[in-house]
């Protein structure tokens, strides 16, 4: 019998993908310069990618410290922009890795990519 998780996967879809509070917030932050805030998301969109990518080499040498700190990197990226989807996953992840449960990684990483996905389609849809 194999033990059973802590933690199970929580469904993620009932999160938007971005918070519009937070697109107001960065407009008003920006003063209301599209190609200020064009560059902040930009920048946002690709260090993830980059970040994901070091995940990437972690998972392939189960580095779980160096895994657990890019995590913890991104989500906190993650919150600031008001990627909420992101975030929240980046949260349940960051909450098994402080328990030590690696036991869903290659899950959890399949639906972090495909959430990425997402986020920068989502950024695609409005412009940026």
């Amino acid at each position: 019998m194999t033990d059973k998780p802590q933690n199970e996967i929580p469904d993620f879809s009932n999160f938007p993908v971005f918070n519009p509070t937070n697109m107001e917030k960065l407009r008003f932050q920006t003063r209301n310069k599209p190609e200020l805030l064009k560059e902040i998301i930009d920048s946002f969109i690709e260090e993830s990618y980059e970040i994901v990518e070091e995940m990437k080499s972690y998972i392939a040498t189960n580095n779980e410290e160096m895994l657990s700190r890019s995590v913890h990197t991104l989500k906190g990226l993650s919150g600031t922009i008001g990627a909420s989807r992101f975030y929240q996953l980046l949260s349940f992840i960051d909450a098994c890795h402080k328990q030590e449960n690696f036991t869903y990684k290659e899950e959890l990483y399949t639906l972090f990519d495909s959430n990425l996905k997402q986020l920068s389609q989502y950024f695609d849809n409005e412009g940026f």
